[in-house]
């Protein structure tokens, strides 16, 4: 698996041989954060040429700031997402991901899993 961003609070990484990008994050998103991994995600869309599948761990989330919901639910629109499957915990992150997906007007691209394992296979079929 390639690292495409690594910092204390947040890793984005792709792994070629499943054609998946994982992000996991902790803590907090801010607005930096989601720009950081969007950026980083379009460069991939345009290496590879194809929409990216991508894998979110946010169970050791807390918050994202709404200048990041923006940004991450103007990201799910675009075309080089192809779909997103999310695991997190907690009521407050499960409503924070719903809102987005809600904001995006994408839900069909996107998928809350419980396990780590439900959310690649999704991905994978």
């Amino acid at each position: 698996m390639k690292e495409l961003i690594k910092k204390d609070n947040h890793v984005l990484a792709y792994d070629s041989s499943s054609g998946i990008a994982h992000h996991w994050f902790k803590g907090e998103q801010s607005k930096e954060d989601a720009e950081e991994v969007v950026v980083a995600m379009n460069q991939l869309y345009k290496k590879l040429g194809t929409p990216i599948l991508m894998f979110v761990d946010a169970r050791d989330g807390e918050t994202v700031h709404a200048g990041a919901r923006k940004i991450y639910a103007e990201f799910i629109e675009s075309e080089a997402l192809g779909r997103a499957a999310f695991v997190v915990s907690g009521v407050i992150m499960k409503t924070i991901v719903n809102m987005v997906f809600s904001v995006s007007g994408k839900k069909e691209k996107m998928q809350l899993f419980d396990t780590k394992e439900e959310a690649i296979a999704w991905l994978q079929t």
